[in-house]
């Protein structure tokens, strides 16, 4: 998984190692080759990553025991910090999937849940602070195994549901208005909101192919 975080003249990205404990942060600049600026270590294994300004938020796996894992949050400032702090998030601690969202927001996934988590920073300090919304499997709006999440320019949640083949929207103003937007569509992994060209673009597994939907 990586993050974005662009700047005046170059976009940082983020990169997480997970077998090293290590996320790379490279640089890309118009018309050169990317550059590996430095290496943050991490406490645990890095899964996921979301960017809010210049504060990088780490999902990692803890396996305290054999048979369990503990989703853990770390945290590391843009640029040049080179070690992660870990911050408070034990309410959350089957996290499997953590985005970017909008106004000082991040998104959090579960397996057949996905919640909308104000941050808050205070100095250095970056904290976790209350669950703002969620949206959950329910009727007949059926989702399990998120594999990725985004937002569209008006902050219209988009989640891409692996385990149930389909797509669904949940909206920035009123979080109870959602609605499965694509449905029977071959394994979703990833998906990208192009706003501008009014498109929605998923990588599926099943068929290796890249899909592009248009808004009406």
């Amino acid at each position: 998984m990586c993050a974005v975080s662009e700047k005046i003249d170059c976009v940082l990205v983020c990169v997480c190692f997970p077998d090293k404990k290590q996320i790379h942060v490279h640089e890309l600049k118009k018309g050169k080759e990317s550059k590996l600026l430095y290496v943050v270590q991490t406490s645990f294994r890095p899964e996921s990553l979301a960017n809010i300004k210049k504060d990088v938020i780490v999902l990692s796996i803890n396996t305290p025991c054999k048979d369990c894992t503990v989703a853990s949050f770390e945290h590391f400032t843009l640029p040049g910090q080179p070690s992660t702090e870990l911050i408070d998030g034990d309410n959350i601690a089957d996290a499997t999937l953590i985005r970017t969202g909008v106004n000082m927001t991040i998104l959090v996934a579960r397996n057949t849940r996905v919640s909308c988590y104000k941050i808050q920073r205070t100095n250095t300090k970056i904290k976790i602070k209350h669950e703002m919304w969620y949206y959950k499997w329910h009727t007949n709006k059926i989702f399990k195994d998120v594999r990725d999440i985004t937002t569209d320019n008006e902050g219209n949640t988009y989640v891409c549901a692996t385990g149930t083949n389909n797509i669904h929207q949940v909206s920035y103003i009123y979080f109870a208005d959602n609605r499965i937007l694509l449905k029977e569509i071959k394994k979703p992994t990833s998906i990208l909101i192009d706003s501008k060209n009014s498109r929605i673009i998923i990588c599926c597994d099943e068929d290796n192919n890249v899909h592009e939907y248009r808004f009406i």
